[in-house]
């Protein structure tokens, strides 16, 4: 019910941007209304300076983030894998003389290559994001930020919340949506298992000296992997080495584990 709830809202928004696209005044209008303090805010928050490179995915047939990164002073690249949405963009970048300040490709986000980034900027709407988020941050480099946005108030009844990350600011913004920073450390600090979402991963740093832990095989210098967080503060199930295990959550706190890239 929810994806078709959010694939209906999503629809529902590229068509209003395709209403706009050829309007200028009203185009204007919604960039300035729904946009521009939005992004500024997101460049704060990603503490990025005029002149880095930036690649914005899910730019959508009227690309307004990416034309206010540009103006900010970024170099940027926006990408989607809709080719009509593609199109449309370059049509309204040609009008608007903004050409040569972004670079626009038919391309699906995960294909990029992310050498020489140093953000990457998540559209609301973009599917699965869960997913593109984990790929993007096993393969950017160590300083690299993702910012991407969340939704609030009523957007969530269309829209899937991320908040599985250890490494993330939140900054709440007007209009139902949450800018999210996600860093990546050039070492990151060890955290508690409990911390950890369903499916990530991490090595054991250190485990509290209780027998049945050791023989479930939760010892220092293990992978481990939360499988599925319980409800109401109920048991983790884990996997080390191939064999799934129950742990209370106070167990789990004890736990120091260094999440995996």
């Amino acid at each position: 019910m929810k994806k078709t709830m959010e694939s209906g809202m999503g629809g529902l928004l590229q068509r209003l941007e395709y209403a706009t696209a050829f309007r200028p005044r009203l185009r204007r209008l919604y960039g300035e209304w729904f946009y521009r303090r939005l992004v500024a805010r997101e460049i704060d928050l990603a503490g990025i300076a005029p002149g880095s490179r930036v690649l914005h995915i899910g730019c959508g047939p009227a690309p307004h983030t990416a034309c206010f990164l540009a103006s900010a002073g970024m170099r940027v690249t926006a990408v989607d894998r809709d080719a009509e949405a593609i199109k449309t963009a370059a049509r309204i970048l040609e009008r608007s003389g903004d050409t040569e300040k972004i670079e626009l490709l038919h391309r699906n986000g995960i294909d990029i290559d992310l050498e020489g980034f140093q953000a990457v900027w998540l559209s609301l709407h973009i599917e699965p994001k869960e997913e593109l988020i984990r790929k993007l941050y096993s393969r950017m480099s160590p300083g690299t930020v993702i910012i991407y946005r969340n939704p609030r108030g009523w957007l969530r009844l269309f829209y899937q919340t991320n908040n599985s990350w250890f490494a993330q600011t939140t900054r709440k913004n007007i209009f139902s949506k949450a800018s999210v920073l996600i860093h990546k450390p050039s070492s990151i600090a060890p955290v508690s298992l409990s911390c950890l979402g369903n499916g990530d991963c991490g090595t054991i740093i250190e485990a509290p000296p209780m027998p049945l832990l050791s023989s479930l095989g939760c010892r220092p210098g293990k992978q481990i992997r939360v499988k599925h967080q319980g409800l109401l503060n109920g048991p983790l199930i884990v996997e080390v080495e191939g064999r799934n295990s129950a742990l209370a959550v106070p167990v789990a706190e004890q736990i120091k584990v260094e999440p995996a890239a």
